[in-house]
């Protein structure tokens, strides 16, 4: 009554919002702008050579569907494939311990792609390395092995192999999961820009600074965001750094202000309270990762992968959600 109860109604209204926003619309792109020309041009081509059996399959699909399907505009399908993807992104960074382990080991990956010596492995925490690998049966030709830092599909989930601690980056340092990053980000990030391009045409032009603000950070953004992408934390650790701390820097700037610039083209409070609270918690997640002591306990090790997890889901949704 008092946990599983609020869990479940937690979960029914994520599930809904899930529904309205992400299966709903890709239903509706896949029918409206996909079916009806597949299936008139399979039915077309039966017609041709029996028409009497094809007229009745062709009035049933144009009962079903209607006569005159509506097919979405290029903006409205990349609003759903923006929904899709920040969706994929939260899933995709919130369970990088999982999903390393999924692939590295419940797969069996690891032992295929990797060859690094086990006893040539130091882990963050301080743990032997050695015994890890012994006791998840990690054996190739006889060996026990792992995977070097940056080496794999995603970055080891055993230890922070060669890193302090657990991170974003660690994880996907790796090419494959540089490459999942970089496609789950392409749409949210092209989201900012369309949403920044609406309230540069809304605001007044005579304000001349605010419209170079908001300009400015977000080209800056856009091009330190790629940078850490190209600069993985385990080949160039100094230069990734300053990258990430570039790139929130300026994210965190401009959304200050696009909320001012919301502030002057929506009610009172509609939008520009969503961009504060939402970059607020961004802020104070990131941050509490960041100061948590790191250790050699679970949370001491992958409290600043949680935090920052955290805090660029939110980062990466605040423009899908004013869209939304």
């Amino acid at each position: 009554k008092y946990v599983l109860s609020p869990i479940w109604w937690l979960v029914k209204q994520v599930g809904l919002i899930f529904h309205e926003y992400v299966l709903s619309p890709i239903w509706r792109v896949i029918c409206n702008s996909l079916c009806w020309d597949i299936v008139g041009l399979g039915v077309g081509s039966f017609a041709a050579t029996d028409e009497a059996l094809a007229m009745p399959l062709l009035n049933a699909v144009e009962f079903a569907m209607g006569p005159n399907p509506v097919r979405w505009n290029m903006q409205e399908i990349a609003d759903v494939m923006t929904s899709v993807a920040i969706v994929c992104f939260w899933l995709y960074v919130l369970l990088l311990p999982f999903l390393s382990w999924l692939l590295n080991d419940y797969l069996g990956l690891l032992v295929q792609v990797c060859d690094t010596p086990a006893e040539s492995i130091t882990c963050g925490d301080g743990g032997n390395y050695t015994r890890i690998a012994e006791k998840l049966g990690r054996w190739r030709d006889g060996e026990l092995i792992g995977c070097g830092c940056g080496h794999g599909v995603l970055g080891d989930w055993a230890c922070a192999v060669d890193q302090q601690h657990f991170s974003i980056s660690y994880f996907i340092a790796t090419a494959p999961g540089t490459g999942m990053m970089a496609l789950l980000t392409a749409m949210p990030i092209y989201s900012m820009w369309s949403v920044a391009e609406e309230q540069l045409a809304k605001v007044n032009s005579g304000a001349q600074q605010w419209h170079a603000l908001v300009r400015r950070t977000l080209i800056v953004f856009t091009i330190s965001f790629g940078l850490f992408l190209c600069n993985p934390v385990c080949q160039m650790p100094q230069l990734h750094v300053a990258c990430v701390v570039t790139f929130n820097v300026f994210a965190i700037v401009h959304f200050t202000a696009l909320a001012q610039g919301l502030n002057a083209v929506r009610l009172p409070g509609q939008g520009a309270q969503v961009v504060r609270i939402m970059t607020g918690f961004g802020i104070f997640s990131i941050g509490a990762g960041l100061c948590f002591p790191v250790g050699p306990s679970w949370i001491g090790q992958h409290a600043f992968w949680l935090g920052e997890a955290v805090g660029l889901s939110l980062g990466m949704a605040l423009a899908p959600v004013l869209i939304w």
